[in-house]
């Protein structure tokens, strides 16, 4: 996956020696979904902070419950949490970055890079 972020985003950022994590878990899955079938699917789930841009936070926070926290993403800069959703990411970025980000998600796709998608 950073192989394409680097090929569709050249000089964008530095290359790293590979990560090893600390930590055993599940890796990140891309969920596509609207924000009332993420409100649904975490009425029952605590504990989950949820990231979105500033202007959206409110409208989030009342559509998932009092069980998030739902933050700002640049509120949540230098803060870690165990349970993390980044909701409506791309909406913010200028149309050209956008078509960028598609591309990828759609050679992640056809690799069979899908799971999760609801």
């Amino acid at each position: 996956m950073l192989g394409k972020l680097f090929f569709l985003f050249p000089g964008a950022a530095s290359k790293l020696p590979a990560d090893e994590g600390l930590y055993k878990g599940p890796r990140p899955a891309l969920l596509h979904m609207s924000a009332q079938q993420l409100g649904a699917s975490l009425q029952h789930k605590s504990g989950l902070v949820v990231l979105t841009h500033k202007e959206s936070r409110d409208g989030l926070q009342h559509v998932c419950g009092a069980q998030c926290l739902v933050l700002g993403i640049r509120e949540a800069k230098g803060l870690e949490f165990p349970q993390v959703a980044i909701v409506d990411f791309f909406s913010g970025l200028d149309r050209e970055h956008q078509l960028r980000w598609k591309d990828m998600l759609l050679l992640q796709e056809e690799e069979g890079g899908g799971e999760g998608k609801g």
